[in-house]
């Protein structure tokens, strides 16, 4: 499988990548919504999206993912609980979430074989 991984935090994103590459996917990192963007001709099958991103939220780089390619499954990644995603104006409804820290058997809905 093909995976983006969008994250502002470097350490968490290589480490996510890291672990995804471990399991055999082929897995790139983006640091900001722009580069996830720009690296969105990879032709990815999943992107794993920090919510806070530095330049843009999640959710605007996930839409964003979308145009590019309708298959590509967007998953969002938060510390924050949805009430606090409310209160900072960010809807998330549309998109699946997954609460950091991100375990390896939270991601497995996602991962096919």
């Amino acid at each position: 499988m093909r995976i983006l991984v969008v994250d502002d935090n470097v350490d968490f994103a290589d480490g996510m990548a890291e672990m995804l590459n471990l399991f055999g996917h082929d897995t790139h990192t983006a640091y900001t919504c722009g580069e996830g963007i720009a690296a969105a001709t990879g032709n990815f099958d999943l992107a794993l999206i920090d919510v806070g991103l530095g330049d843009r939220n999640g959710t605007e780089c996930a839409l964003a993912l979308k145009k590019f390619s309708e298959a590509v499954v967007c998953v969002l990644m938060t510390g924050y609980s949805a009430d606090a995603l409310e209160q900072k104006g960010i809807s998330v409804d549309e998109f699946e979430i997954l609460h950091k820290p991100v375990k390896p058997e939270d991601l497995a809905p996602y991962l096919k074989d």
